[in-house]
């Protein structure tokens, strides 16, 4: 069985949404699954966990997906000051795209140089945060998060894989929303709400229940969204078996 690690925050954590990354197992029971999602995490504060205390055993593979904080804390400076009261020894900068892209730079750039030589390392794009439509900030800052994403993953080893979680959300957001677009406000008082009701009623009716279309509170999900992720992880590792199979076959 091999070993697959998940980094990042909320939403991969899992215990304010549906829960995509314990379902991933689901059912074809072939991983060992460790997730190491943390509620709150930026860029800044998960390169801390990497450098201090993040210890991996035996990865076969690990996925990332961060930068929905990050893309939050940009939006205004009330956002920007609460995750640096979050963690205030350690984000010591409001969130921003210039600080985005240095410090998911060097959370790839550790990882792809130190985890073992077989390991591979799947970076999910962040989603697009809120449902406030291609004109709203957060998703063009989205937009922005993305490309960068992408670059710095094409500048990195062939064994790190980018995956392009933000526009396939959209492009299922858009079938919910159907340009019924709300402006994105962060409520931890909502998502607090939503994690209550979630106790009693499945997250979708949870949805129903607080009045968005596609997010359970404004930032996180339901199981369409943890089906995007399971079919993009999916498609990486296939991609990467095969390529491994071929290039045994050639070796033999």
């Amino acid at each position: 069985m091999k070993n697959i690690y998940f980094l990042g925050d909320s939403l991969t954590e899992g215990s304010l949404s549906y829960n995509w990354v314990y379902n991933f197992n689901v059912p074809c029971n072939l991983f060992n699954v460790i997730n190491k999602g943390i509620n709150g995490l930026t860029v800044c504060t998960l390169y801390y966990k990497l450098v201090n205390n993040m210890v991996f055993n035996n990865p076969d593979y690990v996925v990332l997906m961060i930068g929905g904080n990050d893309i939050i804390g940009c939006t205004n400076e009330e956002y920007g000051n609460f995750y640096m009261n979050l963690y205030p020894s350690i984000q010591v900068e409001a969130p921003s795209l210039k600080n985005y892209e240095r410090d998911l730079t060097n959370i790839i750039d550790k990882l792809d140089k130190e985890l073992p030589i077989t390991s591979h390392l799947i970076v999910l794009s962040t989603p697009p945060i809120g449902e406030g439509g291609p004109e709203s900030i957060q998703w063009k800052l989205g937009d922005n998060f993305n490309e960068i994403c992408k670059k710095i993953v094409n500048n990195s080893s062939n064994r790190v894989i980018y995956k392009d979680l933000f526009n396939e959300v959209i492009i299922d957001m858009d079938k919910y929303i159907d340009k019924n677009y709300t402006p994105f406000k962060l409520s931890i008082r909502l998502m607090y709400i939503a994690w209550f009701l979630s106790y009693f009623f499945t997250w979708e009716t949870v949805r129903w229940i607080i009045g968005f279309k596609y997010t359970t509170d404004g930032v996180h999900y339901c199981k369409e969204f943890g089906m995007i992720c399971d079919k993009l992880v999916l498609e990486a590792i296939v991609s990467i078996e095969e390529n491994t199979k071929t290039n045994l076959k050639e070796i033999q």
